[in-house]
């Protein structure tokens, strides 16, 4: 009987240790997503076009804390998690606060999320280089020694994955967890500042022994430049075009084409912006002008590529090549005779011309 007990015994042991390996196996993610929110994890966070950061968490797991108001800095200059020191490091970080927390005094195993969001923002957005992060414990009292986080090399598969990582939501409503890619703490105690600590399993902060310790973390945050609007002049050119600039008198030296039409029929005219003088080499192609005409009803419509936008459209159609007023060919759309509609319809008799302005709009980099 003693010795079936003591089996069971030891089977529940054995069964109870499994499903706790398991569970902190398992336990890889502690972030929930809000409602309408994906989550993806990644090791290198590349932003699409447009796609912004609209938040970041610098997430630490603490193994030994001192209650201690620590802050994050922007790190100034490259270094490498196996080569940096105290030394050699050299105080390289911007000593504005990027973000700052207070681990929990002596409690172990604890877990701590810092606001790093204007940080990682400035990465993604190219404002800055992204050279890391540097945790500093701000009091330099002993009393209170120094503060333990994981690093990156911790490899105790009972406990879980305790490497620093971000958890970043972007303005698509995806949320990310970026994982860090380098990580090291650095000494200032001789001759220790010239030892690197990349390998270490724990990211020392704060003093011991009346010397002070910091951290480094990185990620891969890649640069995306942020999209600025640019918009343009534009005008639809048939084959026959005639530029304003030939036109005489003008009221004023404006670019742009007179297009006739002189019986039935359909066609696509190139719009073009940019095209200074007339000239459709300085300037860009941005979609096509459909316009039919049927006899008696001609039909007008702006059809942009993708990626353009229209922002205002003037449209001549008249007897005449522009409107004329004191004998004068009026080049400003803002006096055509079909404003801020697409698309147009005119009823007239051939012949007849057509001067089709638009204002277009696209996104770039800066």
């Amino acid at each position: 009987m003693i010795k079936h007990t003591t089996k069971m015994f030891a089977l529940l042991f054995v069964f109870a240790s499994i499903v706790l390996f398991i569970s902190c196996q398992e336990q890889q993610s502690v972030v929930n997503p809000d409602a309408g929110q994906s989550l993806s994890k990644e090791t290198i966070l590349t932003l699409d076009p447009g796609v912004t950061v609209v938040s970041a968490k610098l997430v630490l797991y603490q193994f030994i804390g001192n209650g201690q108001l620590n802050q994050i800095h922007r790190v100034t200059a490259p270094w490498l998690e196996n080569t940096v020191t105290w030394n050699n490091f050299a105080g390289a970080y911007d000593p504005a606060v990027s973000g700052s927390f207070v681990p929990a005094p002596a409690k172990d195993d604890d877990t701590i999320h810092v606001d790093v969001t204007a940080l990682v923002q400035g990465w993604a957005s190219c404002s800055y280089d992204n050279n890391g992060l540097l945790i500093d414990q701000l009091s330099t009292d002993p009393t209170f020694e120094r503060s333990l986080f994981y690093s990156k090399e911790n490899t105790n598969p009972t406990l879980g994955e305790r490497a620093p990582y971000l958890i970043v939501v972007l303005s698509n409503g995806t949320t990310v967890e970026v994982t860090t890619i380098a990580d090291a703490y650095i000494n200032s105690h001789p001759p220790n500042d010239t030892t690197n600590y990349g390998s270490s399993v724990f990211l020392n902060d704060g003093y011991l022994d009346g010397y002070e310790k910091q951290a480094l973390v990185k990620f891969d945050i890649q640069c995306t430049p942020p999209l600025v609007e640019h918009c343009e002049t534009a005008y639809a050119k048939a084959s026959n075009g005639e530029c304003f600039l030939s036109l005489s008198p003008i009221s004023a030296n404006n670019w742009g084409w007179t297009n006739q039409i002189t019986g039935s029929g359909s066609w696509d005219w190139p719009i073009y912006a940019g095209a200074g003088q007339c000239d459709v080499t300085k300037g860009t192609l941005v979609g096509e002008l459909h316009v039919s005409y049927n006899g008696t009803t001609v039909t007008i419509e702006y059809d942009l590529d993708a990626g353009y936008t229209l922002s205002e459209t003037h449209v001549w159609v008249g007897t005449t090549k522009l409107p004329i007023k004191k004998g004068i060919f009026v080049t400003a759309p803002g006096q055509f005779n079909n404003n801020g509609v697409n698309p147009v319809q005119v009823n007239i008799a051939a012949p007849f011309y057509i001067a089709a302005h638009a204002g277009v709009c696209w996104f770039d980099e800066q």
